[in-house]
């Protein structure tokens, strides 16, 4: 084998070594992009969004009131005294959470959920194997009041993982299509001809 084969041949190894690296660096970040995407508080948000809009349940017990879950509709009237009934958002995000794929588990911790669960870099998340967490609440009336990610979800390495696609599905029907009209270019008053 000359010197150049030789050269050629080592070559060949650090760049397909090199290659790997930055494959593996590449999908780091492309899971770090999706988890600020896809966080435990853009969820919330679009839950609370899902909740208020026709098809969502417009649950306003009192732990959807105070998760802010539920928005008072000043043309209804409402003010903002939640009923006391049962919680229906509870068992509509489970149908939801089921309907695409996902799991969930009760979290076995007695007390609410305190603010070192909610954010998956700086503290720890509870190892459950499932998809998403439920915490209890205090109150009988409902068996769970908040969430987060559990393992399935939280561990995953790249975000061709079944679970965070299934993650992506769920995400995409809450956010849904809004319940008011959209107005159109032809909707405008300003190209009437009159």
């Amino acid at each position: 084998m000359s010197a150049v084969d030789r050269l050629a041949l080592v070559s060949k190894i650090l760049l397909d070594s090199r290659f790997l690296e930055l494959k593996r660096e590449n999908e780091r970040l492309t899971l770090s992009l999706f988890w600020i995407d896809h966080s435990v508080n853009t969820l919330r948000s679009l839950t609370r969004r899902a909740n208020n809009r026709a098809g969502g349940p417009r649950c306003r017990c009192r732990y959807c009131v105070r998760a802010k879950r539920y928005y008072a509709n000043i043309l209804d009237g409402y003010d903002d005294e939640p009923d006391d009934k049962e919680c229906k958002f509870g068992p509509w995000f489970e149908q939801m959470v089921q309907e695409h794929g996902l799991s969930f588990a009760p979290s076995g911790i007695d007390d609410d959920l305190g603010p070192w669960y909610t954010d998956r870099e700086c503290y720890p998340m509870p190892d459950v194997d499932e998809h998403f967490v439920l915490f209890p609440c205090k109150d009988p009336a409902t068996s769970w009041c908040t969430w987060v990610y559990g393992a399935k979800l939280w561990k995953a390495q790249t975000t061709q993982d079944p679970s965070l696609i299934k993650l992506t599905a769920l995400f995409k029907t809450l956010a849904g299509e809004p319940d008011w009209p959209v107005a159109g270019p032809a909707d405008s008053a300003w190209d009437s001809d009159g």
